[in-house]
């Protein structure tokens, strides 16, 4: 009996993975700091274990994507919180308004993309 092939994640290639590639630390960090914070809300966290991989360098080492801090991108995210869940997100009292499409960091096509071109971003082009 042969081996099975190995079939893609269906996420692979979604816009919020793939803003991640390459920055494996980053990520891990990130991880851990919502664990966290989950923690810190109140619930427990019986499933998830935090990833040694965050803890492999120096936070001074430790490369940020150039998405992290993007007023543009964060502020459409924003904007789609308060769009699904107002009643929670309105007391942040952030300055959007909940219409704004999801913006998605891509190197390989050069900064952000919008939410408007996943069909297109799925057949790698942007």
């Amino acid at each position: 009996m042969g081996a099975r092939p190995v079939r893609p994640r269906p996420w692979a290639r979604a816009p919020a993975v793939r803003m991640w590639k390459g920055y494996p630390h980053s990520l891990a960090l990130y991880y851990n700091l919502c664990l966290i914070e989950w923690e810190a809300r109140g619930y427990r966290n019986i499933l998830l274990k935090p990833s040694p991989l965050a803890g492999s360098l120096p936070t001074a080492d430790l490369a940020l994507p150039p998405w992290f801090g993007d007023d543009v991108l964060h502020a459409s995210h924003r904007s789609n919180l308060l769009r699904k869940l107002p009643e929670h997100y309105s007391q942040f009292s952030w300055t959007e308004q909940p219409d704004l499409p999801y913006g998605w960091h891509h190197e390989e096509h050069g900064g952000l993309c919008k939410d408007l071109c996943w069909g297109v971003l799925h057949k790698n082009r942007c």
